[in-house]
């Protein structure tokens, strides 16, 4: 199936407008959390805070995890019903190789987030927190998101310094 530039414009326009929308409405979610009503104390024990918007900025996002969500299966669903079968390579890449290295380095890199981290007890508002399962959950996500984090910076940092060395050459 062949896409006409016009469509790809059309694509990248709507991407930038669904982007810029989310911005504004993660600024304005986050203006209300810190901007109105912060120091509201929490009236069972006044050396908490309660924010007036907290449920607004937890339900705000869970609304854009779950469209993510959707979007994504939307996504899988959409390609896979437009391909039919697996491609092995396109534009001389191959794809699956690449998927199964991916998911199959995600699903290693949380295995090994899962088995250095600690169940310890923690306190948490003045209580002991102490099931180990959650506390090993929390620190898979911790140490997962950290490791991805940091394979994005320096994936960024290469390319940068792969495109100045490049540009010199020239």
């Amino acid at each position: 199936m062949k896409v006409s530039f016009s469509q790809k414009t059309q694509d990248g326009n709507m991407s930038k407008t669904v982007m810029w929308v989310l911005i504004a409405l993660t600024a304005v979610v986050y203006a209300l959390f810190w901007l109105i009503g912060y120091d509201r104390l929490w009236a069972e024990n006044p050396d908490f805070r309660a924010p007036h918007f907290t449920d607004l900025l937890l339900w705000f996002g869970m609304a854009v995890v779950l469209a993510a969500v959707v979007v994504a299966l939307w996504a899988v669903f959409r390609y896979k019903r437009r391909t039919g079968r697996r491609e092995k390579t396109v534009n001389g890449i191959a794809v699956y190789r690449l998927t199964l290295g991916v998911a199959g380095g995600l699903v290693l890199l949380m295995l090994l987030s899962l088995i250095v981290s600690s169940g310890e007890p923690l306190v948490v508002n003045g209580e002991a927190y102490s099931n180990k399962a959650w506390l090993k959950v929390a620190d898979l996500f911790i140490f997962t998101s950290s490791a991805l984090l940091f394979v994005a910076v320096a994936s960024l940092l290469c390319s940068h310094v792969s495109t100045l060395l490049k540009s010199k050459r020239k």
